[in-house]
């Protein structure tokens, strides 16, 4: 059986969990070098699903972040709760 990357399993938990690096270039936006959530589950496949759409997900959401940075004039100043945008960029 293949492993998959970012799927893994905590010691105390029986739950499956999805984990993902940050890009460099992302973690002044992200605040972390690591994103984590439960996949709320305990059977592998299901986990394996689960784990395809997050990471289809996350990495459309880095996709976007990061050409809004590179769009950005002053990229890094996008908040990081709610991800608005900067000053200079607002219409």
């Amino acid at each position: 059986m293949a492993k998959h990357p970012r799927l893994t399993k905590r010691k105390d938990s029986n739950k499956y969990y999805f984990r993902a690096k940050v890009p460099v270039d992302l973690h002044d936006h992200y605040g972390k070098k690591e994103i984590t959530h439960s996949l709320r589950t305990s059977d592998y496949k299901e986990a394996v699903e689960k784990l395809h759409v997050a990471s289809v997900k996350l990495d459309q959401e880095f996709a976007e972040v990061a050409a809004f940075k590179t769009y950005c004039k002053s990229a890094g100043t996008v908040s990081r709760r709610d991800r608005t945008p900067c000053c200079h960029c607002l219409p």
